[in-house]
């Protein structure tokens, strides 16, 4: 009902209040439990570092949607302005009173395969209430950093046709194709909550901005012990950790690749965090 005296309807809110303390700080909370006002005090953390390993229901169950919905499925989706192409992957139990996560995926070079990176999405989408979204390089060999607009604005459409939550939207990719997540999620932290990416460092032409409360920002980065890149992605995080970012590193052994599937399944529950306070 309130926080440090002021009152909160909404979560967003909460936020704005809360950009104006340090950890630490302490501060009064009201909540309403049926018919009773608690009040508490309550000393601030930083955000943690930490997935767990297990998450409750995000939300009740729903019946199914009743009347019109928008596409589910693969669904291309086509800029009028743009010569790239994009799709998403919209799982086909979307129901339109339920807010959704985006996955935004950013190929490496040489593109991609549709149906091996949908087969490893599909469930992961169903299950966790979230959208893929997956724009194309103009040229597939390599993404060009002035791409980052058309990125945008294919994250804009899907916002506008589909009910969206706006802290679960992460940028995410391989190698160059994480370096091009990267430079999308620092340019637009205003709508970006989570990068996570694999085998990369940060780009070079990249100036990491001071970590901003109210556009926060969180991190998390996989390496492989062999990779050439390991010593450099080292140094960034530590880094993004002196400038308060919360970063997850992750390191796995042998030679450099993307993801698993058990190491999926532990972003997915890292996206389900970012909204946590």
């Amino acid at each position: 009902m309130r926080l440090a005296d002021k009152p909160v309807s909404d979560v967003a809110s909460v936020w704005e209040i809360l950009g104006n303390y340090e950890p630490k700080q302490k501060v009064k909370l009201a909540v309403e439990r049926g018919a009773e006002t608690k009040e508490f005090e309550l000393e601030l953390a930083s955000l943690p570092a930490a997935i767990p390993e297990q998450l409750p229901a995000a939300r009740k169950a729903v019946e199914a949607a009743a009347g019109e919905r928008p596409p589910v499925g693969e669904v291309e989706l086509k800029l009028p302005e743009e010569t790239n192409e994009c799709f998403v992957y919209v799982p086909e139990n979307y129901h339109p009173q339920v807010a959704y996560g985006i996955v935004l995926w950013l190929h490496e070079p040489g593109g991609f395969d549709r149906g091996k990176l949908v087969s490893a999405w599909k469930d992961h989408c169903r299950k966790n209430d979230l959208i893929l979204l997956a724009p194309q390089a103009a040229d597939p060999s390599r993404w060009l950093p002035t791409e980052v607009d058309f990125v945008r604005k294919t994250l804009d459409e899907v916002i506008s046709r589909y009910r969206v939550d706006r802290t679960r939207i992460i940028a995410s990719g391989h190698q160059a194709g994480g370096a091009m997540a990267a430079l999308t999620a620092f340019s637009h932290r205003s709508l970006i909550r989570g990068l996570a990416i694999t085998d990369t460092g940060l780009p070079g032409r990249l100036q990491v901005p001071a970590n901003d409360p109210m556009e926060r920002l969180a991190l998390f980065i996989g390496v492989a012990e062999k990779s050439d890149a390991a010593p450099r992605i080292q140094e960034h995080v530590s880094q993004l950790q002196q400038m308060k970012y919360p970063v997850i590193l992750r390191k796995h052994p042998g030679d450099a690749r993307p993801l698993n599937d058990s190491e999926r399944a532990e972003l997915v529950r890292w996206i389900d965090t970012l909204d946590r306070l």
